[in-house]
């Protein structure tokens, strides 16, 4: 892909890194769904973001989780994709996992009100 990004791609890469996702391991999500962009490329999109919607973010500078759904809802895409793009499956999961963030990133999804339709630990599905 070239330096446009797609909303899809900005939808993912935001959604992702707001939940605690690395940038590494945001990349290897966009890879699952068809993208490609490399770690240093998502740290300047997201860094980029936040300058020009600095609501993005709290005060602490950690993300303000509503103002990034009501966000993401307004890009050029409809809801229903914008939830299909978030929406987290097994590979996201063992991805979190291999990138050694898998419980906080579940301990994020279950202390706030998240899109995640389930939340449940990759080794539990291998068992």
């Amino acid at each position: 892909m070239g330096s446009s990004w797609s909303d899809a791609e900005l939808v993912t890469t935001v959604y992702f890194c707001s939940r605690g996702f690395t940038d590494s391991a945001v990349s290897r999500v966009l890879s699952i769904r068809g993208y490609c962009r490399t770690p240093r490329a998502i740290r300047r999109k997201i860094a980029d973001t936040l300058k020009h919607f600095s609501s993005l973010q709290l005060a602490s500078g950690s993300w303000d989780i509503d103002e990034v759904d009501m966000w993401l809802d307004s890009l050029s895409l409809d809801h229903e994709t914008v939830n299909h793009l978030i929406a987290c499956n097994r590979l996201d999961a063992y991805i979190a996992d291999e990138h050694g963030i898998l419980g906080f990133v579940l301990e994020n999804l279950t202390s706030q009100s998240q899109r995640w339709d389930w939340v449940v630990s990759p080794r539990a599905i291998e068992g």
